[in-house]
């Protein structure tokens, strides 16, 4: 979890300089020692969340304008939740992208799940998705990025649409491929290329990120991976592609 330094100053808190870590974000070009800090209470609606470890620390001056698209992008968020927070207290996280939503759940007691899942390493939230031929563990993102893949895990046998934007920070495209859902559903999803979130010592080839629309539901405990009410049509930007076409390998 990540704490804005101007809220943990604001709270008061105590922040333990005597040891860091460097906090990532690729598709930004941060990169940054944040340090711990105990966050004795978070209520969110109803939930109450008590002793929780977080993260903050400074952006250096060289890196303060990545740190400010961020910031526009979330909204001007002061915290970064990460699910791994709600383990033990919810069994699935509902995200609804069209509503705006989050609700944290609770399984019915003894309900059990199909046992065919990956969990990662070190509480990572990964799931097993299909791309064509190819089955490959992928961290689940639901932040402000799009499902950024390496573009070899996508099925090249099929034409895929392509669009591209150009904004002032930057210029990318994304494509629009099919992919299996670890329940076996197939969904048409708008894919960015890219080796963010790749990570070997685990396997994990990329990150399925924010559909933009429709609800998604994690589970918890066995990482299952639910996408409803999705429609690719619907999963838009808030500014137009530079162009769209459709490209066929045979071509």
């Amino acid at each position: 979890m990540g704490l804005n330094d101007t809220l943990v100053e604001k709270l008061g808190l105590t922040v333990d300089r005597s040891v860091s870590r460097r906090s990532v974000v690729p598709a930004f070009g941060l990169d940054f020692p944040v340090y711990p800090v105990l966050l004795n209470e978070l209520r969110i609606g109803g939930l109450t969340l008590t002793n929780l470890p977080c993260n903050t620390g400074e952006v250096p001056d060289d890196q303060r304008a990545a740190a400010d698209r961020l910031r526009q992008m979330t909204g001007g968020a002061e915290v970064i939740l990460g699910l791994d927070a709600f383990e033990g207290v919810a069994d699935r996280v509902a995200i609804d992208y069209t509503a705006g939503t989050i609700a944290f759940l609770r399984e019915p007691d003894g309900a059990t799940a199909p046992p065919n899942y990956v969990r990662a390493g070190g509480g990572k939230p990964a799931a097993r998705f299909g791309f064509g031929p190819r089955t490959v563990p992928l961290y689940i993102d639901t932040g402000s990025y799009g499902h950024i893949l390496p573009n070899d895990v996508i099925d090249a046998a099929a034409p895929v649409k392509v669009r591209t934007y150009e904004q002032p920070w930057a210029t990318f495209s994304e494509r629009l491929a099919t992919v299996r859902l670890p329940d076996g559903s197939p969904v048409d999803l708008w894919l960015g290329g890219g080796d963010f979130g790749a990570d070997a010592d685990w396997g994990v080839v990329g990150v399925f990120g924010n559909p933009r629309n429709g609800t998604l539901t994690l589970d918890l405990t066995d990482r299952r991976v639910t996408l409803e009410g999705y429609d690719p049509a619907e999963a838009v930007y808030g500014f137009e592609p530079k162009s769209a076409e459709t490209i066929d390998p045979e071509d």
